[in-house]
């Protein structure tokens, strides 16, 4: 049976894609690697080759990783990534989840933890500058740091956004969101998280999740690439890509 996350994905592609096939895109050529014995020529989702050797593997994760983390850093979580840079972190990432280490991560303690967002390519997080969208409801605000926190038994999961709101505001309620609810793995395809947050908290003000239409983008996700570092997920549409890196152990969030 066709899952109701492939449908979606189907429909939206074919809406999305349809302009860029009309203005004739050229896609970027394909990278060649060598990682020690193993030869990978990375190009289109699907077409990499496997390196030889599991070490070779992790040579090769290391390598990436450290490559992708690099490239993010400066983007400001993707709100200041130009189209050139989105496409350069997508051909990482794509050469990266051809070597993921961890099938059906949502069934793997591995996916549990507290995950820092590094980047992101969705176009709406853009727009409201925030993965909540704190500043359509205070104008001014722009996120500073977004962390998700992953718990299992019950399937517990809460969005810790940093805002940085206007003085004034910033000194009445603080400068976090807070968003909780509960996740699920869809039955069709493992790898998909279904999240649903039932409430949103501001300082002391409380409100109906179902207000915070931003909190959508990450209502279906598919895992793609997760490991005890990094976590790679996508949305409804395939291109727009999600990046998370894991805190150790311990760390303090504010608002956790």
């Amino acid at each position: 049976m066709v899952s109701t996350m492939a449908v979606a994905r189907s429909t939206l592609c074919v809406l999305l894609l349809a302009p860029a096939c009309a203005r004739g895109i050229v896609r970027p050529a394909a990278r060649v690697r060598n990682w020690g014995l193993a030869h990978v020529v990375m190009s289109m989702p699907g077409s990499a080759v496997a390196p030889a050797s599991a070490d070779d593997a992790a040579r090769a994760r290391a390598e990436l990783k450290a490559e992708l983390l690099e490239v993010v850093q400066p983007l400001g979580c993707g709100f200041d990534s130009t189209q050139e840079q989105r496409d350069e972190v997508l051909e990482i990432v794509t050469e990266l989840e051809a070597l993921n280490p961890t099938k059906r991560p949502l069934e793997s303690d591995v996916v549990v933890g507290m995950w820092d967002l590094v980047y992101t390519s969705s176009p709406s997080v853009r727009n409201v500058q925030g993965v909540m969208g704190v500043n359509q409801w205070f104008k001014g605000a722009r996120m500073t740091s977004f962390v998700q926190d992953v718990r299992r038994e019950p399937n517990y999961i809460r969005y810790i956004e940093k805002v940085q709101f206007p003085s004034l505001l910033s000194r009445m309620v603080g400068n976090v969101a807070v968003a909780e609810g509960f996740w699920t793995q869809q039955d069709e395809e493992p790898d998909t998280m279904v999240t649903d947050a039932t409430k949103v908290t501001i300082g002391p003000m409380k409100y109906d999740s179902e207000q915070w239409q931003s909190l959508r983008c990450l209502m279906i996700q598919e895992l793609t690439y997760c490991d005890d570092e990094v976590r790679i997920q996508h949305g409804l549409v395939p291109n727009i890509i999600w990046v998370f890196r894991k805190l150790p152990p311990g760390a303090v969030v504010e608002g956790a």
